[in-house]
């Protein structure tokens, strides 16, 4: 069912004449830019799970929390520019390429566990209100209570600017007030990169009138994909009612002891209608646990 997906970048793109604009939100500053894509990078988001509706995306360029974001927003994907030009260059058909799209998994020492430190905006631009706090928290405690041998969380709370001091964050969660980050999606998060989990997830700013069993589950989600978990139904995304495969799934390593037909619905890492659940299915117990036991 899981399986893990490895994020990539994006440089070479063209950009659209006259579509420039710029957000400045508190502590996120960014520009957003319409790009054309080529039919070569399209392919090449295509077999990395990334699926565009159309030739034309989203880039963002600016900094949130005194770090540079720069990357693509693609439906509820945002793909980070660090990596994309290294896969654009390499071999799919090679081990090489392979090999270093699995190095994005997060990471973690041979002995012990390692400890991701989240911070959660809770005063001020850009923080969650109370439900949206308690389901943060609630999401990080569930994931604690797996008891997976290789990752365990911890948080902090605080302003933007607080946070922004803290070097030792390995993540972010935030609500995006003008959605200039997250755009149309309830929620968006980053994929790991160099062995680190990904560093922002937003929730849409009408999550604030969501319920905290929604954004609980909501979080849960996104904190799946900043692990490198991608959505249970990648290959053909019928829980959205999309048709045919999309993805290239040679790129996908299944878990081991997990339904790894890209066609599972029962997780709450399906890409549409996860709200229905209340927390983890079966499938997302077992498959986190093996994805991050130390010998996967």
């Amino acid at each position: 069912m899981i399986a893990l997906s490895f994020v990539f970048a994006l440089n070479s793109c063209e950009k659209e004449e006259g579509t420039a604009i710029s957000e400045e939100s508190g502590n996120f500053e960014a520009t957003i830019t319409d790009l054309n894509l080529s039919k070569t990078q399209i392919a090449v988001l295509k077999d990395n799970l990334v699926i565009p509706e159309n030739s034309t995306v989203q880039q963002l360029e600016g900094t949130f929390l005194g770090r540079n974001i720069n990357g693509l927003l693609i439906d509820d994907n945002f793909v980070a520019s660090e990596l994309f030009d290294q896969w654009l260059n390499a071999d799919s058909n090679t081990e090489a390429s392979k090999g270093s799209i699995m190095k994005n998994r997060v990471s973690f020492p041979a002995n012990g566990k390692r400890t991701l430190k989240i911070g959660i905006v809770s005063q001020g631009f850009q923080s969650l209100n109370a439900v949206q706090l308690e389901s943060a928290i609630e999401s990080i405690s569930r994931y604690n209570s797996l008891n997976m041998a290789k990752i365990q969380y911890t948080y902090r709370l605080g302003s933007a600017s607080q946070l922004m001091q803290d070097q030792s964050l390995n993540q972010v969660i935030f609500n995006d007030t003008n959605n200039n980050f997250v755009g149309n999606p309830d929620g968006r998060a980053q994929f790991p990169v160099n062995g680190n989990p990904g560093f922002l997830l937003g929730l849409n700013n009408r999550t604030r009138n969501y319920t905290k069993k929604q954004n609980t589950v909501l979080i849960q989600h996104e904190m799946g994909h900043t692990l490198g978990l991608v959505h249970s139904d990648y290959l053909t995304r019928r829980s959205c009612d999309f048709n045919g495969t999309d993805v290239n799934p040679n790129l996908v390593e299944g878990i081991p002891n997990t339904i790894n037909s890209g066609n599972h619905l029962n997780s709450i890492m399906r890409a549409c209608g996860f709200f229905r659940y209340i927390n983890f299915r079966g499938e997302d117990i077992v498959g986190l646990r093996n994805a991050y036991n130390g010998n996967f």
